[in-house]
């Protein structure tokens, strides 16, 4: 009997053993989720038949032009891809699942079943040089892709999971594909933020304005040696992997409830465009209203980091505040839902493990009193991106107990540094040079930062200025190369570059949106 219940715990310490050992290796991709796309591009290495094309849009391809590529081989290798006439060497590969009406209608105004897509989710595999974005597939299984070419839609089939080389392509010469050529051709996409007035309170015998944040867009074109044009756009205008958006606030208030409320969308492709723009006037909050404005600190590629400022006036003339920090996935950003993704969601639990490090070590900087105001324990879903001495961080927020504020009830919060580097994925290209002690020995007055990929120039702010240089034997020059005025407290918040034959097109359309 004794040997009969040692034989049972063993079995049933063996079939543990096998249980947990098979959830460990498959890792779940939930949507919004940074995932590192360790070998993804080898799943999809191969020969790839264009098999069918999608009718879709307005503006349906020449039936000569599908006839042309229909039946046609693509190539994808992990050190390069052929898609007919259009080449990407090094490519870097990047998986996201993601919510597949979001994604689509989002991206390509289309609904999944345009595609014959039933999946409520579907993988999306982004492929980019250099930060440059090159193309996108939509895997429907493991033989079966959706791509774009010349902007319309089509399935591939695999025909083979192995290349044969041809001469004229060399996919295993790793040595081409190593650093950014010097002198090569770049463009800086900046994203601006300035304040005007939003909402004027009166309470407590206290009147007090709650500003609102303006946004526009400096496009900086540089041409070995020099700058070849700046141009200033009126809107806020960022470029994502499936081409160019625009971030538009409009007012979206009631008679009680002083709403500005963000909204983004792509550009589109007609030769006149036309950005859905509203005019927006201060307003006052009285006895019994509320308010809520949106403030953008960061956009990239896929995801928008925002605070959220809310108050409510109440009948005995006291204020309620609420003030929260957010990171939203672009996909889903003009919902009615909230979508905002915890630290744990885009960082793993290193995220969180560093989100906790960083709030202890700021409760511990500060002497009794203050500290026992704050909550000491920070919410996994109150963090944003911001911009500190030429990098992009992560910062924490904690909220003050009841009654406690630091100055005024529009404060009540306190935010803190996270210990932990942004992956390229979330902030894309953000490497400095030179280093921000050599760039604020040159311009002491310097508050940012930014240089170009092949380390030709550098973007230097100031509280009034854009100061740019170029850079020679690793310094700045001595003299600026241009200068460019800034707003009353203006600060960037989105920053994205495009090099080689990328830089006309982004210039092309800078132009179309100058006022």
């Amino acid at each position: 009997m004794h040997q009969i219940k040692n034989l049972l715990s063993f079995l049933l310490i063996f079939i543990l053993t096998i249980t947990i050992t098979g959830c460990s290796k498959r890792p779940i991709i939930s949507p919004g989720k940074i995932v590192p796309p360790e070998n993804y591009d080898i799943a999809i290495s191969g020969e790839w038949i264009i098999q069918k094309y999608y009718p879709i849009g307005s503006s349906p391809v020449k039936n000569k032009d599908i006839k042309d590529k229909i039946g046609k081989v693509l190539y994808i290798d992990k050190y390069k891809l052929e898609l007919l006439d259009k080449i990407c060497n090094s490519p870097n590969f990047k998986i996201k699942t993601v919510d597949s009406t979001s994604y689509l209608a989002s991206n390509y105004s289309i609904t999944p079943s345009a595609l014959g897509i039933e999946k409520p989710e579907i993988q999306v595999i982004t492929v980019s040089n250099k930060d440059t974005y090159f193309t996108s597939f939509i895997k429907l299984s493991e033989n079966s892709l959706i791509t774009t070419l010349d902007d319309s839609f089509f399935l591939l089939t695999r025909k083979s999971d192995k290349i044969e080389y041809r001469k004229s392509t060399t996919f295993n010469d790793k040595s081409k594909f190593s650093n950014f050529p010097k002198n090569l051709d770049s463009g800086l996409l900046l994203g601006l933020k300035s304040y005007v007035p939003g909402f004027t309170l009166s309470y407590d015998n206290k009147s007090q304005t709650i500003p609102r944040p303006i946004y526009r867009t400096i496009w900086i074109n540089f041409d070995n040696p020099g700058i070849k044009n700046i141009y200033e756009i009126p809107h806020f205008i960022y470029a994502r992997k499936t081409g160019f958006w625009y971030i538009t606030t409009k007012d979206v208030s009631t008679t009680d409830y002083k709403k500005y409320k963000l909204y983004t969308y792509p550009l589109t492709k007609s030769k006149n465009l036309k950005l859905v723009e509203t005019s927006i006037k201060s307003g006052i909050i009285n006895k019994g209203q509320s308010y809520y404005i949106e403030d953008i600190s960061f956009v990239g590629d896929d995801y928008i980091s925002l605070g959220l400022k809310e108050g409510s006036l109440n009948k005995d003339n006291s204020l309620s505040t609420k003030n929260l920090l957010k990171v939203n996935p672009i996909d889903t950003f003009n919902s009615n839902k909230d979508y905002s993704l915890s630290i744990s969601k885009l960082l793993g639990e290193q995220g969180i493990k560093s989100l906790k490090q960083g709030a202890s070590a700021y409760i511990n900087s500060l002497n009794f009193n203050e500290r026992n105001k704050l909550n000491p324990t920070p919410c996994d879903k109150f963090f944003g991106i911001v911009r500190k001495n030429g990098k992009w961080i992560l910062k924490g927020r904690l909220q003050y107990f009841n009654n406690f504020w630091s100055e005024s009830p529009l404060i009540n919060f306190s935010d803190f540094d996270i210990p932990i580097i942004p992956p390229k994925e979330l902030i894309g290209y953000d490497l400095l040079f030179p280093n921000w002690n050599i760039i604020k020995k040159k311009v002491p007055n310097a508050l940012d930062a930014y240089s170009s990929p092949d380390k030709n120039f550098v973007v230097v702010l100031t509280n009034s200025k854009i100061l740019i240089y170029d850079i020679i034997n690793g310094n700045l020059s001595n003299v600026p190369l241009k200068t460019v005025n800034l707003k009353n407290n203006e600060e960037v918040i989105m920053s994205q570059w495009s090099t080689g034959s990328y830089v006309k097109t982004w210039d092309d359309q800078m132009r179309k949106l100058i006022k």
